[in-house]
């Protein structure tokens, strides 16, 4: 009996000793891991879940109401008579002025700048201080884009739905903007006619300071673009990335006043805008697009 109780001690102990060499090990490898996150900076445990928020989660804003005839109405000047072909051809205005034209003028979203200000290195930005040109244009235009389909080279925006380009809201804030793919990338509105059209406004986002790449904007009655009815009206891309051609225009850093583009006047149905990322990233972006005109005249 004497015999099997001093086994059993041996074996207790033996498993004592085996467990606190065992935790004792346990033990230095949790302090060695601690002493590693606080020599990298590291605020979490290796272990610990890391909850960081979704940014792709938003929440939905309300349906900003808008008049289906949204107009310009500012300081009146003399409008210009003009004869306006039925293909996509640009026609020089008049020179001479009469009673009813008008500078175009819009809603402008506020402001919303976040985060640290960097500068911004592109080869054909215009200078910072450089002030936008208003556009003369007819009494009578509207705003021809306000709830019209929009479609895209990329079908199925990374943030947001299409249908954010021709909503008539024009914040920055999440749930008002589109997010497509990298590289090159276009949306395009059809405005279910041809109309007569004198000026594109667009906003891409405005809550950073940020420039556009290769951004370019056509208009055409081809739904596809590839015929001679395509006119383009703006064009930023200074060496040709995009295979349109070398366009003389500057890329600008975006602001809450967007970029109103002078359209001729141009006989259109469709409006496409290119772009190919960004200064920050390779991502595009719209928050808004205004397409600014008229029935289409015989």
């Amino acid at each position: 009996m004497k015999l099997v109780l001093a086994i059993l001690a041996v074996v207790v102990l033996a498993i004592g000793t085996l467990s606190w060499v065992f935790q004792s090990g346990l033990t230095r490898f949790d302090q060695e891991i601690v002493r590693q996150q606080e020599y990298a900076g590291l605020n979490k445990p290796i272990n610990e879940e890391r909850r960081d928020v979704d940014r792709f989660q938003r929440t939905a804003k309300p349906r900003v109401v808008r008049s289906l005839t949204q107009v310009a109405t500012r300081e009146v000047l003399p409008p210009i008579e003009v004869e306006v072909p039925e293909s996509a051809v640009v026609v020089e205005p008049s020179d001479a002025h009469a009673d009813g034209r008008l500078k175009l003028m819009t809603d402008m979203p506020e402001a919303m700048f976040e985060g640290t200000k960097v500068p911004l290195k592109l080869p054909n930005l215009e200078p910072l201080e450089m002030k936008q040109k208003l556009i003369v244009v007819p009494s009578d235009l509207t705003n021809l884009a306000i709830d019209k389909s929009v479609t895209a080279s990329d079908a199925l925006p990374v943030i947001g739905d299409l249908e954010y380009v021709t909503d008539g809201d024009k914040d920055a804030a999440d749930g008002s903007y589109i997010e497509l793919g990298s590289q090159i990338q276009w949306v395009q509105i059809d405005l279910e006619k041809p109309r007569e059209l004198h000026a594109v406004w667009v906003w891409h986002f405005h809550r950073n300071p940020r420039a556009y790449i290769d951004v370019v904007v056509q208009v055409s009655n081809d739904e596809t673009f590839t015929s001679d009815q395509t006119v383009t009206i703006y064009n930023a891309d200074h060496d040709n990335s995009l295979g349109l051609g070398k366009g003389r225009d500057r890329a600008y850093v975006e602001t809450n006043r967007g970029r109103v583009m002078a359209a001729g006047p141009t006989v259109a149905r469709y409006v496409r805008l290119y772009s190919n990322g960004q200064s920050s990233n390779e991502m595009n972006h719209y928050i808004e697009v205004e397409v600014w005109g008229r029935s289409a005249r015989h």
